[in-house]
């Protein structure tokens, strides 16, 4: 059974006000996108990678996988306007492959081989697994202009990826989503718990430094980062 790693990249990066998709901005001399392919690539729970891109830079990711020498890396995809409509571009490239599709941020170069591994190893009893830290912060619910209430925060985290489903749970997630006319998804998982609401998805202890890059402030944070991470 496969392992397959989607790699997203489909935006334009426009609040990161970068001059180019945020992808593409430098982190310690090498674009983002190869960072965070690089860890799929060294992965031992990795099988396959598949890049998804906004059609116009296709050509450039193409030439950067050719001049990489990428084993894993086996070919690179246009997305769709929206970010599910991208992952469904992922599913459909997997059509005829029996495994396991990990859906992951190109912004996110942090993600560790560690945590691609718990994800990896809570697939063998789950559906799909998903990595959560907790939330450092209050958090309330609004309504109008006013708090509405304050949950217990102890049932809360904060979503990351990579997020991992088994291929077939991921197929028939877009097929009823593409009959609801009222489709709203944010992420892979949102998808799948919409339509299949006892779904067996375990989550796993995620990273801290697993973080997106969002806005143009975010580079220079990143950068110091990764100089850190490399003298460790």
């Amino acid at each position: 059974m496969l392992n397959i790693a989607a790699i997203l990249s489909g935006g334009t990066g426009t609040r990161a006000e970068a001059g180019m998709p945020k992808q593409f901005v430098d982190l310690g001399g090498k674009p983002m996108i190869l960072r965070t392919i690089d860890v799929f690539e060294e992965s031992h729970d990795i099988d396959q990678i598949i890049v998804v891109s906004h059609p116009d830079y296709i050509g450039k990711l193409e030439t950067m996988r050719c001049e990489g020498g990428y084993r894993k890396w086996v070919r690179t995809i246009a997305g769709g306007a929206e970010r599910y409509l991208s992952s469904y571009e992922a599913v459909k490239a997997c059509a005829g492959l029996d495994g396991n599709l990990f859906i992951h941020d190109a912004a996110r170069p942090f993600v560790t081989t560690e945590l691609i591994g718990r994800l990896a190893e809570a697939l063998r009893t789950a559906e799909a697994a998903v990595p959560v830290i907790p939330l450092s912060d209050t958090l309330v619910e609004v309504e109008g202009n006013c708090i509405k209430c304050v949950p217990e925060r102890k049932k809360f985290r904060f979503v990351q990826t990579p997020q991992v489903f088994r291929l077939p749970l991921l197929r028939k997630a877009f097929e009823a989503a593409f009959c609801d006319l009222n489709i709203c998804v944010t992420d892979d998982c949102g998808l799948v718990l919409n339509y299949f609401p006892n779904a067996r998805i375990q989550y796993v202890e995620g990273d801290i430094f697993n973080k997106k890059l969002t806005y143009h402030s975010d580079i220079e944070s990143f950068n110091k980062l990764f100089v850190e991470k490399n003298k460790k």
